[in-house]
């Protein structure tokens, strides 16, 4: 999945499968936009469907992006723990990308979750920032980027 905004608006490009598609899209888009959120599903909890690809809207200004296991949102089976967090916070009827709520997410996700928010008007947050790596001015959520695609096997 590869998401960023633009004019104001959030551009959506989704991809199930080997991830080559994607990185052409991630160009185009990352071309018109100037920066751009991708992820990449590798069924490590749950099943691969359409459903569980992100981004996962909040509301209709913000979304985001996931990489962890939150225990607490994943006891009802009916969605992924990423789209229960989206869900909890578009309850939130003043949810912004504001410090208070910044903060208030954070301290309830363990660190080994991490989360990026991001809104129509290109701005983004990084939940638990220090868990992952920044690499040539890109974040990771994880090592795995360090691995070449080749080794890897997909769905």
């Amino acid at each position: 999945m590869i998401v960023s905004a633009r004019k104001g608006e959030f551009e959506v490009a989704r991809f199930l499968g080997k991830p080559e598609k994607a990185f052409k899209a991630y160009s185009l888009i990352f071309d018109r936009c100037g920066w751009a959120g991708v992820h990449f599903r590798f069924a490590t909890s749950g099943e691969v469907s359409s459903s569980g690809i992100h981004p996962h809207r909040i509301n209709k200004d913000a979304c985001l992006l996931h990489n962890g296991h939150i225990d607490q949102l994943c006891d009802s089976g009916e969605v992924s723990d990423s789209a229960a967090l989206a869900r909890m916070l578009g309850k939130e009827k003043d949810f912004t990308l504001s410090v208070g709520w910044l903060n208030a997410v954070e301290q309830y996700l363990s660190e080994s979750n991490k989360v990026i928010l991001l809104s129509r008007r290109s701005e983004y947050r990084i939940l638990n920032e220090k868990a992952g790596i920044w690499s040539n001015g890109n974040w990771f959520s994880t090592t795995s980027y360090l691995n070449p695609l080749s080794q890897t096997s997909y769905n």
